[in-house]
């Protein structure tokens, strides 16, 4: 068994017109100050499914992996996302929120993704996945 994470915007929930304008972590930035706390909830339940991305998931599960959903979206928006992923029938064990507490939504992520010994990260963001690459080779764990 693997443990699997994945980035949920973009690389899964993708945002329909008017909201696909809304500033390149948006929701991470500003989802925990009113009134944009009431917005980013609202804003969860229009998320479209990038099917691709689902079936990775749906493959994942059918091997046994555990999955992991990180997500820089702040922590009102958790019940929404997690309706969100039912609702679209997205496997995830486990659902890790937020970067409150780190500087930027990279290292909240790199963090994340050691804590739980990730094996396969997935995310549109290929700097990243370079760079947890990088951090599990440095670990031993490649």
């Amino acid at each position: 068994m693997k443990t699997i994470a994945f980035d949920l915007d973009p690389w899964i929930a993708t945002l329909p017109a008017p909201f696909d304008r809304l500033p390149s972590g948006f929701m991470a930035s500003f989802g925990n100050f009113f009134p944009f706390n009431f917005l980013s909830s609202y804003i969860v339940q229009f998320c479209q499914v990038r099917q691709e991305s689902k079936d990775t998931l749906v493959a994942h599960r059918e091997n046994g992996d555990k999955i992991i959903c990180v997500t820089c979206r702040p922590s009102c928006c958790r019940e929404a996302t997690k309706n969100w992923l039912w609702k679209n029938d997205i496997p995830f064990d486990d659902l890790i929120m937020g970067a409150n507490d780190f500087d930027s939504r990279e290292r909240f992520k790199l963090s994340v993704l050691g804590q739980h010994d990730v094996d396969t990260y997935y995310d549109l963001d290929k700097g990243l996945v370079a760079k947890f690459e990088e951090q599990k080779s440095c670990l031993g764990r490649s």
